[in-house]
């Protein structure tokens, strides 16, 4: 017959001894390799397919389940009937197609206009052990885009959620010039217009010696824009010629020569605007 001190004493290292199995047992079973895969930016009413891979090691799927910041809008439990089920995000449109989401993806319809926003899913193993490993990525939705072109200027408008970031992270500019060696400073203007109209120029200075020259400017946007101007063939002014001096030096022949050759090239400019809804 045990007594009642054996058995308190004894309590404490069991319960020891299985914590110490169980906790070994559930790291050899967690969720591992936890990935997801979505793309940086969509456009709004387009279709985004989100992607969800991990590695269970040989134990079941219980559920995944999907959340746009800390609201749940889908969820796959693979033993229930139906398998899936969606739920309503106060405030953002989130149309699931269900056809193409499973256990690995979700797929979205028609994506409303909604502030950037971190989407996760959530991983968790059946029984014994219910773990669950979670992942997260951001996604920005970019509204419409329009392009035009006057005076040696190419403008980028493009619509955003007001709480989106700034322009100057998601735009990138470069001029590109066919004859490089002519090219001159480059320059940038960051600019607020009004409360919602926000601005980004980018401008090159060419100078050289020829009387004409091909110039092109390129914006991206993300992976989801990416618009070139056309090239604009420029023809320089030209320097007046000084007037004749008898006896010049050879160096002010030289300098004279210099000045009527060399090229004043009118700047091609590139202008990007956000419109703030």
């Amino acid at each position: 017959m045990y007594s009642p001190r054996m058995r308190r004493t004894s309590c404490p290292a069991l319960q020891a001894l299985c914590a110490l199995l169980v906790s070994l047992f559930g790291a050899s079973m967690a969720v591992k390799n936890i990935t997801i895969t979505l793309p940086e930016a969509v456009v709004q009413g387009d279709s985004v397919t989100l992607r969800c891979d991990y590695d269970l090691e040989d134990q079941n799927l219980y559920s995944i389940k999907w959340f746009r910041d800390e609201s749940e809008f889908y969820q796959f439990v693979p033993k229930e009937i139906p398998a899936t089920k969606v739920f309503d995000v106060d405030g953002v449109k989130i149309k699931v197609d269900v056809s193409r989401s499973d256990a690995n993806r979700v797929t979205i319809q028609d994506v409303g206009r909604q502030p950037p926003a971190y989407y996760r899913c959530e991983v968790s193993a059946d029984a014994p052990t219910f773990h669950t490993g979670l992942q997260t990525g951001l996604l920005t939705v970019i509204g419409s885009l329009a392009w035009s072109r006057y005076d040696g200027e190419v403008s980028f408008f493009v619509s955003l959620y007001k709480d989106s970031c700034h322009l100057s992270n998601l735009v990138e500019y470069y001029t590109e010039s066919l004859s490089h060696e002519h090219a001159g400073g480059h320059g940038g203007h960051h600019g607020q217009d009004d409360e919602r109209l926000e601005s980004v120029r980018s401008s090159v200075q060419v100078t050289g010696h020829q009387s004409k020259m091909s110039l092109s400017c390129r914006a991206t946007m993300f992976n989801v824009y990416q618009q070139s101007s056309v090239k604009v063939e420029l023809q320089s002014e030209g320097a007046p010629k000084p007037a004749p001096v008898r006896k010049a030096s050879s160096a002010a022949n030289d300098a004279s020569r210099t000045a009527a050759s060399a090229a004043a090239w009118a700047p091609l400019v590139l202008v990007a605007m956000v419109l703030r809804r």
